[in-house]
This record gives structure tokens, sequence and C-alpha cells, in this order.
């Protein structure tokens, strides 16, 4: 069976949702939504570090600082986008799980019993 979760959103959880049955889609929320979870309090816990402080006083610190806080940024934004795209397909994953008929209460323990120690985001609709 396949729900309107199913249908292509030329988003990176296209070829993810050919994959995804009534039998196997509580797994795979539980995991996509565990990886989200991780990876924004691993984003939020160490934003602080993210913005290089002053260079030192050796004549090449001043130069290359700049420089090397686009590079931080960059690489910054590359985990923002795919944590992102991971809490996407964790919600596309939550519709498709309440389109094969589990309740939302259901979708929300089987997380909870699975990684105890994450407090998953509120669910959106």
């Amino acid at each position: 069976m396949t729900t309107s979760a199913h249908e292509p959103r030329r988003t990176a959880s296209d070829g993810l949702m050919l994959q995804v049955s009534a039998a196997n889609v509580l797994q795979l929320h539980r995991l996509y939504l565990a990886q989200y979870t991780e990876m924004a309090d691993a984003l939020e816990e160490s934003r602080l570090a993210f913005t290089l402080g002053q260079p030192g006083h050796d004549p090449i610190s001043h130069d290359y600082t700049p420089d090397f806080q686009t590079r931080v940024n960059a690489i910054v934004a590359m985990y923002k986008t795919e944590r992102d795209e991971l809490r996407e397909v964790s919600e596309r994953l939550a519709e498709a799980a309440r389109e094969y008929g589990h309740a939302e209460a259901e979708i929300a323990d089987s997380f909870r019993r699975a990684y105890p120690h994450l407090a998953p985001p509120p669910v959106t609709r």
C-alpha cells in the first residue's frame, strides 16, 4: 500500500520512501528521528564554537581569521542542511505511519521506548 507520503516531493527522502512499508515505517521513523535529534542537539550544544574569536597578536592570524571563519560557516551550513533533511524525512515517515493507521501516541511511544535518552522534538503536522 502506498500513501500520499510516498508521492515524490523532489526532496532527499524520495528514494527512501520507495522502501517504506507498513511493516517498517515505525522502525525507520525511530532511526531518522534519532539521527535528527542527535544532530540538532550537537549543533545547538556547539553553536558558540562556530564563531572564531579575535585573532592572536602574531602577524599571520589577523589575515587568515576571516578565511577560517568562512570555512567554518560553510561546514556548519552543510550540517544544518543535513539536519533539515533528517527532520523532513522523519516528519514524512510520521505522516506515512499515520496514513498506515498508526496513532500519534503509538508513533511517539515507539521513539521513546527505543531512545529514552533523547527527547524527541514536538510532532509537527
